[in-house]
């Protein structure tokens, strides 16, 4: 059991109820696995798929819903169409994706081929675990997949599982598409043995811009996307966190990920870093199996919702017993305040920590709900020294003064 699993339970109570435990700090519609079949279920092989609700940073009695529109999957033989009532997909048999559709705006997301697995030769010398040569673009190997099964037709969630070999290594994608979701999802295993190599996956987007949003720690961080100049050519791979985006007036693409944090984005080509196999400092690195997801996603040009949709991609909501309720301990608001930790206070038990930040360029007055009424709340600086104002209570909400990408903590005493 871990750590996430043993606070949920913990919170939950005793009780022999199935509970949905959601982390996130806002009310969330997702999928979970079930160990038995109950109704509006979808049989998976490794359990039974169920799309449920639970409020914000909190829990309720698992009651599996059924989804706006089932989704679909229809085989042409040249490929396969994925759809569901947010978009629709096309994928060739050898792994690459033809078209995107968001059906909202009806525009496509590609403006070339999607998922368009390279292996390039990379060995940069001394430093090879730690940097990537400005010319590993010149020797690549672009890799198709050679088998090809349907692992699921719905009426939840549709996947075609896709087997690539490259010299000794081996590379298994489920490409699916759950109901009612914008995503579409790579599920990979990578299998790697041959040594200094790197993998990307490339997606051509028809996004008209020069500029793309990164994810970073506390808030995004905007990079050129042309090589005009010295440091635009020294930014051939970048960091990012979980979701990288190319926008333009009120439609955008982005690219999400639950664990792989480099990119090159050239234009509107976007090859996400899938694996590196250096062989100095350790010549064994990566030979285990590796699994991750990385996701497509059309949105309506607000980062916000591409930041909350990246977290849920790395914070699945859990299945834990407990006693029959519902509740929510903690709700933040507006939507582009993002809750980023909650702890006791290193100095006094009797006061929790709770640090917020805005990812939006916004500025204004945030509300957090709290589960009880607060005696005070004060702005203190990283170290917990309170330094800032003191907060505005009112019953059990706080009200927080924000600027423009401003990283806030508070301290909150409870009695």
């Amino acid at each position: 059991m871990g750590l996430a699993e043993g606070c949920a339970r913990l919170i939950a109570g005793e009780g022999n109820e199935l509970l949905v435990f959601n982390s996130l700090p806002w009310d969330r519609f997702g999928y979970v696995k079930v160990s038995e079949p109950l109704p509006n279920t979808q049989g998976m092989g490794d359990g039974y798929l169920a799309l449920v609700k639970a409020p914000s940073v909190g829990y309720s009695v698992l009651k599996p819903l059924s989804p706006v529109e089932p989704v679909r999957l229809v085989e042409d033989g040249g490929g396969f169409v994925l759809e569901n009532s947010r978009v629709s997909a096309r994928v060739n048999l050898d792994g690459t994706v033809a078209s995107v559709v968001d059906k909202a705006s009806g525009r496509g997301l590609l403006r070339g081929l999607g998922n368009v697995i390279v292996a390039y030769e990379n060995a940069p010398g001394w430093s090879d675990a730690w940097d990537v040569e400005r010319g590993f673009e010149e020797t690549a190997f672009t890799i198709r997949a050679s088998e090809h099964a349907v692992v699921a037709r719905g009426p939840l969630y549709a996947g075609v599982r896709f087997t690539y070999r490259f010299r000794r290594s081996t590379i298994i994608q489920e490409v699916g598409l759950y109901a009612d979701s914008p995503r579409l999802d790579f599920k990979t295993t990578i299998r790697l043995v041959d040594r200094e190599l790197l993998y990307k996956a490339w997606f051509s987007f028809d996004v008209n811009t020069d500029e793309a949003i990164f994810d970073a720690p506390y808030t995004p961080i905007k990079r050129s996307t042309v090589r005009n100049t010295s440091w635009d050519l020294a930014r051939f791979e970048v960091p990012m966190h979980r979701w990288v985006s190319l926008s333009e007036c009120c439609f955008g693409v982005a690219l999400l990920n639950d664990g792989k944090y480099a990119v090159t984005v050239r234009g509107g080509d976007v090859g996400l870093t899938l694996a590196r196999t250096p062989i100095f400092p350790d010549p064994t690195t990566d030979l285990d199996e590796v699994t991750f997801t990385y996701s497509v996603m059309p949105h309506n040009g607000d980062i916000v919702t591409v930041h909350r949709a990246a977290l849920e991609l790395n914070t699945p909501m859990l299945i834990v017993k407990g006693k029959a309720g519902e509740a929510s301990l903690i709700r933040l608001e507006p939507s582009n305040l993002t809750l980023e930790a909650v702890k006791l206070s290193e100095d006094d038990d009797n006061a929790l920590i709770i640090r917020v930040s805005e990812i939006a360029n916004a500025r204004g007055v945030g509300q957090l709900t709290l589960p009880f009424k607060p005696r005070r709340a004060v702005e203190t600086n990283i170290i917990e020294d309170e330094e800032g104002e003191e907060l505005a209570i009112e019953e059990n909400k706080v009200k927080i003064k924000y600027k423009n990408k401003q990283t806030k903590t508070i301290k909150i005493w409870k009695s």
